[in-house]
């Protein structure tokens, strides 16, 4: 609520209804939780999380490495398709 109350003081209540549409834009163009764009953003100077970490590397997380296939055979397995399979017996 401190954003929000924050926000409302410095924005013009004309304006309110602007505020969460443009921080989507800001979000999707500038500041992508992957790679946050640091040092084009007109926010970065009141931004907390750009002042704990001082550069956007610090944002990425390393990716896991996906565990080793129990089976790599039952992954390779052809699988019959619909014009090729079976005719049932009657």
């Amino acid at each position: 609520m401190r954003i929000e109350t924050d926000l409302l003081r410095i924005v013009p209540r004309d304006r309110w209804g602007e505020v969460p549409d443009l921080f989507i834009f800001h979000g999707r163009r500038t500041c992508d939780a992957k790679r946050p764009e640091c040092e084009r953003c007109t926010v970065e100077p009141w931004c907390p999380s750009s002042q704990e970490a001082g550069f956007p590397d610090l944002f990425r997380v390393p990716r896991k490495k996906r565990p080793a296939k129990k089976n790599p055979k039952a992954a390779t397995k052809k699988k019959p398709v619909a014009g090729n399979r079976p005719t049932k017996k009657t």
